[in-house]
């Protein structure tokens, strides 16, 4: 019959050279100067792009595949990259080069960048053929837009003259991920109490900061007497780029009276993750408790003083205490300087994970655990306690492994430690690479000594390894569990 319609769809037709299939070609997109961990376990390549993102390379990855051991290549300059559409993405077109530091595998960076939505190809070029040896694909994700707006808190409530309180703002693109930039943060009184006409200073009593991305709540004083009191509305508004989001919560404004009504045991963080990643602050993880003085459900301050200070974990053993006299100390409350009682501020630093010089040391195992503090109250004999409680997570790869080089082992005494800290003797591998640089900091086992020569027996060492990707290293414990005939001491 006659044609009535006619389809048209795009689609890219790439030629490879016949020899490109003894290769393997991978790529990922990292951020600039990221160093992509090829070969370990966790790894997963990235291929797709958000249009107009900033500061994004794509890496190769090229595996001889003729070789008995399918090692990588050793000369990435014989190739070059180019873009199938520049319409869609940008690559720097240019010859690869082997990877620098941080960088140890892999070819370095070459800048992309997204242009519109839909899929482009890199095309890799062997430059003394000048034939296409690989066409890898890269979706091309929309632009980040602003999309919902979170407030951690929909009401608060504070005390006339006396609390200050803080609301965290996050603002999350159509991808769900967190937008670092607000270009404006407003506040906004929509309502008064029901008896009052009482309009809140946008100076001291409602403050917005679109840098911190925090709205505070500050000391609201009472001018009009009882008819002040009451549940004010207020809008938040956030503007990023051309979309502009809102959300209310409430304050309740009550009356600061005379005596406490009760008492809350408020942490700085009351969840905690030390999974290490590439994007791990290099800074320690404190957990913080103060006891927070409540009025009509307000917090009007902190308890200035308390007789004792402990806490658990979720056996229910007490893992660090303090009373002025007994001391109980754990890793992450290591001493008495971690309880500070004349003062409260605040009753208890709990070191969750310590940071020094790229080494990330985990005081707690992940649980819940309970801090319970005692105090008198002015005029009382009997002590009053409040309970609370913080949970640490961790996700972190535990399983590492060891290869001896059982023969040149044999001939060489050295210490246990020194041997896993030599990869010509005995190669670590964490996360499925092998580890350099390996420092060990225990050996649990002991010398053999009921016949001369036998050398130790090891149960297991711990050592430092690196996070694949970065110089960030945690410790790890190998289970062992043999004879090293020639050691001469376990460290």
């Amino acid at each position: 019959g006659k044609e009535k319609d006619t389809i048209v769809k795009e689609f890219v037709v790439t030629a490879v050279d016949a020899v490109a299939k003894d290769y393997n070609f991978a790529l990922t997109i990292a951020n600039t100067g990221d160093a992509p961990a090829w070969g370990a376990t966790s790894f997963v390549p990235v291929t797709k792009l958000q249009a107009n993102a900033d500061g994004k390379e794509a890496f190769f990855f090229i595996k001889d595949l003729a070789d008995k051991d399918e090692k990588e290549i050793t000369d990435y300059t014989k190739y070059k990259v180019e873009s199938s559409d520049k319409t869609k993405l940008l690559v720097n077109a240019t010859t690869l080069a082997n990877a620098t530091l941080p960088r140890t595998t892999g070819s370095n960076g070459v800048a992309v960048q997204g242009v519109a939505a839909g899929t482009a190809y890199i095309i890799i070029t062997d430059i003394k053929t000048n034939a296409v040896v690989a066409s890898l694909p890269v979706v091309v994700e929309d632009e980040a837009v602003a999309t919902t707006m979170e407030l951690d808190k929909t009401a608060v409530t504070v005390a006339s003259g006396v609390s200050v309180e803080v609301i965290n703002v996050t603002v999350r693109d159509q991808f769900g991920n967190k937008m670092n930039t607000l270009d404006k943060l407003d506040v906004e009184q929509l309502s008064t109490s029901a008896k009052s006409k009482r309009i809140l200073n946008n100076t001291t009593e409602l403050q917005a900061d679109e840098t911190n991305k925090v709205v505070t709540v500050g000391a609201i004083n009472v001018i009009n007497g009882v008819n002040d009191l009451g549940t004010y509305s207020v809008k938040v508004t956030a503007s990023v780029g051309k979309v502009t989001l809102t959300r209310q919560f409430s304050v309740n404004v009550v009356t600061d009276v005379a005596t406490a009504q009760n008492y809350v045991l408020e942490f700085n963080k009351t969840t905690v993750d030390t999974t290490v990643t590439k994007d791990t602050a290099a800074a320690p993880v404190d957990v913080t408790a103060n006891v927070a003085i409540m009025k009509n459900g307000a917090k009007v301050g902190t308890v200035s003083a308390v007789s004792s200070v402990a806490i658990t974990n979720a056996a229910g053993k007490t893992i660090a205490s303090y009373d002025g006299t007994d001391l109980t100390t754990c890793a992450a409350v290591s001493a008495a300087g971690n309880f500070d009682l004349t003062t409260a501020s605040p009753a208890l630093t709990v070191n969750v994970m310590a940071y020094a010089a790229n080494q990330y040391t985990k005081n707690l195992e992940a649980g819940t655990y309970v801090v319970t503090v005692k105090f008198v109250e002015a005029g009382q004999n009997v002590p009053t306690v409040v309970k609370g409680s913080f949970t640490v997570k961790d996700t972190q790869i535990t399983g590492a492994s060891y290869e001896l080089n059982e023969e040149d082992l044999d001939r060489t005494t050295t210490t246990v430690a020194d041997a896993f800290e030599n990869p010509a003797l005995v190669k670590v591998f964490y996360d499925g690479l092998v580890q350099t640089g390996v420092v060990v900091t225990d050996v649990d086992g002991y010398m053999i000594t009921s016949t001369a020569g036998a050398g130790a027996f090891v149960k297991s060492v711990t050592c430092w390894v690196k996070v694949s990707g970065t110089n960030k290293q945690v410790l790890v414990t190998i289970p062992v569990n043999d004879q090293f005939k020639t050691a001469t001491g376990l460290e």
